[in-house]
């Protein structure tokens, strides 16, 4: 899978935020291969220039699949809910009217404080689904020690 099909997916998941670009994004995920692989265990790596795409480092080589780029966009959503919860923090205190009505107009304002709070759920959300995917994926990966049992043994 190339870095820039997983950064279009993320950006499209996020309903294409308008801060944001596919290109950061792409920057971002080939610069968290290494990460990616310290929560796997895997030696996944992105070669810049050319194709950019994201495949192991041993042999066989294994190119990078769904189960591995859901976890990067996974990553990618834990700091994207940090990210806006840190610029909802800097005024927290300066919106306190929530709402306002006059003359047929009606004007509200949003509490920085909550909607910081907001933030920081759906961060320990995404968090949490994190640790999971990646739990899921390690217990895939695993192969069994030993077998036990009357498999191999005979009958008196």
């Amino acid at each position: 899978m190339y870095a820039d099909q997983i950064a279009s997916g993320i950006y499209s998941d996020l309903d294409s935020p308008a801060g944001l670009s596919v290109i950061s994004i792409s920057a971002w995920v080939r610069n968290n291969i290494g990460t990616l692989n310290n929560y796997l265990y895997t030696d996944f790596v992105s070669v810049t220039g050319g194709t950019d795409q994201i495949f192991s480092s041993g042999t066989p080589t294994t190119y990078l699949e769904e189960r591995e780029a859901s976890i990067l966009k996974q990553m990618y959503s834990v700091k994207y809910f940090e990210r806006m919860m840190q610029s909802n923090l800097g005024a927290a205190s300066v919106s306190v009217l929530m709402e306002l009505e006059s003359d047929g107009g009606k004007v509200k304002t949003v509490n920085k404080n909550e909607l910081s709070k907001t933030w920081l759920s759906a961060k320990k959300e995404a968090q949490a689904e994190l640790k999971d995917l990646v739990h899921y994926y390690k217990m895939n990966k695993s192969l069994p020690r030993g077998i036990s049992g009357e498999e191999g043994s005979t009958l008196l």
